[in-house]
């Protein structure tokens, strides 16, 4: 009937949600009880708009490793419990790897199809995504796996290992949020990932030239305020009206006098040199006549 087939799809689609939602949360049994796990503080949120620099990044650098030949270099994009951020589609991507050099080289090394929390003992948690694409070097899809380690270093940053022979990714990351529920390091760990952005956001503006721009805003607040206060409330008049006059009078002349020391010091003036000569006999006496004569 309709009604069924309908009630037949609708379970479909709650499978597939849940085959599709990463699990952030693992539970044991340790010593006689239950020991609970909750690595959701790892889950990076898009901005506004949303940015590949939003998740957590890795690097892979065989540039500098020829042992095995040339090789390239790689970029991962990461986010745990949720999809990467701002590259592609990213629909139901975990981990991304694009090529250092040429971001529009790109795999897909873990889904977050059937993604697994596990642990092999305490402090040590395994978060296990979905098979990526297929790799013709290994004959067979691309699967990642990140080694979470309970530390107390907040929440830490992931650190590419290596990939095998079988296209398997290694990652270790030692976080907070690897640590059992109730302990203090976990209660010390932050509820969520902040993403940090240089100054200047995604206005095209470097880190450089937001300072200037704040200096110079800086400076002329300080100009101009100081101005009014020192004319209409302290009731300075002339160059008194510019704030702190008698510092800033100092401060130049000190440099002044730095700047002397520092380029002038050096250039001490040459020895005089004298030489002596012996005097004929009787010169003295008529030195002697002459001063009596014009004296």
């Amino acid at each position: 009937s309709r009604h069924a087939m309908r009630s037949w799809c609708l379970t479909l689609a709650a499978v597939a949600l849940v085959a599709a939602t990463p699990n952030c949360k693992f539970s044991t049994f340790l010593n006689g009880q239950t020991v609970n796990y909750d690595v959701s503080p790892l889950q990076r949120t898009p901005s506004n708009p949303p940015s590949p620099q939003d998740n957590w990044i890795t690097h892979e650098l065989n540039s500098t490793d020829t042992s095995r030949g040339p090789r390239d270099d790689f970029t991962y994009y990461i986010n745990v419990c949720a999809d990467v951020i701002g590259v592609l589609s990213s629909q139901n991507v975990g981990i991304l790897q694009t090529n250092y050099n040429d971001p529009s080289v790109y795999h897909v090394v873990g889904t977050n199809t059937n993604t697994q929390l596990t642990s092999t003992h305490v402090g040590d948690l395994r978060y296990v995504y979905g098979p990526g694409d297929p790799a013709t070097h290994c004959h067979g899809a691309r699967n990642a796996t990140i080694t979470l380690i309970c530390g107390d270093v907040g929440l830490g940053k992931p650190v590419f290992i290596n990939e095998d022979a079988y296209c398997q990714y290694s990652i270790v990351w030692v976080t907070c949020a690897a640590c059992a529920l109730g302990s203090p390091i976990r209660q010390a760990c932050p509820n969520t990932a902040a993403v940090c952005h240089f100054l200047g956001g995604d206005s095209g503006l470097s880190t450089g030239a937001v300072l200037l721009i704040l200096f110079f805003v800086g400076l002329f607040v300080y100009i101009v305020g100081g101005f009014l206060y020192q004319r209409f409330v302290v009731g300075a008049r002339g160059r008194e009206q510019f704030p702190n006059f008698q510092f800033w009078l100092e401060t130049c002349r000190n440099i002044s006098y730095g700047c002397d020391f520092v380029f002038c010091a050096w250039r001490r003036p040459k020895p005089i040199s004298v030489q002596y000569k012996e005097t004929p006999a009787g010169a003295e006496d008529i030195d002697d006549e002459e001063d009596r004569l014009y004296n």
